[in-house]
């Protein structure tokens, strides 16, 4: 009976509460493989507020190994609630995998330092605006009065039984991974949205910094 009341909740865990039909539309994809040398981006996207020892750092992908081995590691964590959702052959491992991919190659949310902030640096949702890497990375998008929200960590991807792509906020993602039952439990009765970080940067994806109030 436990095990199918959590199964219940997994769809409202992780959808993002926005509505997807014109985004759907975009389909600008996450960025999987490892880019040679170093892929540096500006200030304003490298800094994880309140870690001023982060700021202005470049952003440094995981090469192929050592994507590899941090995928397996935070495998060996992984809540049995998630190993039953995502029990497809590779599902798992394919959200893993993008989820290190969009993550400095010194940065842990699942095992690293729990004080430390671990910036996303994938795609984002300001408000019902959806902004891929790509353009971020190409400086297509720049802050307006219509894009004022502040940005959200989200990534595209398909979920089990489904066809389309949906998006999903990432910290609600990992807390649905790796949360204890307890915290979990609590966390299912918040407002379907992304959680608030204890660091006050929602492009923080550490999840010890995952707040279980609003």
């Amino acid at each position: 009976a436990i095990a199918v009341t959590v199964i219940c909740h997994i769809a409202a865990m992780l959808d993002c509460r926005i509505c997807t039909s014109d985004v759907l539309g975009q389909l600008f994809g996450t960025v999987d493989n490892p880019v040679p040398g170093k892929q540096c981006m500006p200030a304003s996207q490298t800094n994880c507020l309140g870690r001023p020892s982060q700021q202005g750092r470049c952003f440094r992908k995981r090469s192929q190994e050592e994507m590899q081995a941090t995928v397996r590691e935070w495998e060996q964590e992984v809540h049995n609630r998630a190993a039953m959702y995502f029990s497809g052959p590779g599902q798992l491992r394919n959200v893993l995998t993008k989820i290190a991919a969009n993550v400095d190659k010194e940065d842990d949310p699942v095992q690293g330092d729990e004080e430390r902030c671990v910036l996303w640096h994938g795609d984002r949702q300001y408000g019902n605006t959806y902004v891929s890497a790509k353009d971020l990375r190409n400086g297509q998008h720049q802050a307006t009065p219509n894009h004022s929200d502040q940005p959200e960590a989200v990534f595209r991807h398909v979920k089990p039984g489904e066809t389309d792509q949906s998006i999903s906020y990432v910290n609600r993602l990992l807390a649905f991974m790796y949360a204890d039952d307890e915290s979990f439990e609590q966390l299912m009765w918040l407002p379907k949205q992304p959680f608030r970080m204890s660091c006050g940067n929602q492009l923080c994806i550490q999840n010890a910094h995952i707040l279980q109030d609003v």
